[in-house]
């Protein structure tokens, strides 16, 4: 994708809905933002409508897909700051959830609860490479 695009939601397939309800709410931050579908959970930050869908509809309780699947291997969250930053990382430290932090630029990768591969960043990125070398390292955890 080119640099500087900006994807407004991401739907996620979940095994567990309320663990994986628990990771982005409690230790990442967002909030409900629309109720009422069955077997799956929205949220998100700031007030927009959603930024994160989670649901069970073709994965309920079943295993990861395999590491050679086609789909998903990460997406990137911009945090507003690097105390953004801090802030996810004691909750992750707190939850046990393994994470890599990275000083420069200030991001964290880690995989979530249901191994989705996640690159959370102070600010924006302005380079695609620097994306990807980063996202490496959440593909590798």
């Amino acid at each position: 994708m080119p640099v500087g695009t900006c994807i407004g939601h991401v739907h996620l397939q979940a095994a567990d809905l309320d663990r994986a309800v628990a990771f982005y709410q409690d230790i990442l931050g967002f909030e409900e933002s629309i109720t009422g579908i069955a077997g799956a959970y929205f949220m998100a930050a700031g007030g927009y409508h959603h930024h994160l869908a989670l649901n069970t509809w073709h994965s309920l309780g079943g295993p990861p897909p395999p590491s050679d699947a086609i789909g998903l291997r990460f997406f990137t969250i911009c945090l507003p700051d690097k105390e953004g930053v801090k802030g996810v990382a004691g909750r992750l430290e707190a939850a046990d959830v393994a994470f890599r932090h990275i000083s420069d630029p200030d991001a964290l990768v880690l995989r979530d609860r249901e191994g989705n591969g996640l690159l959370l960043v102070a600010g924006q990125f302005s380079n695609q490479k620097e994306v990807m070398s980063l996202a490496k390292l959440s593909i590798e955890l």
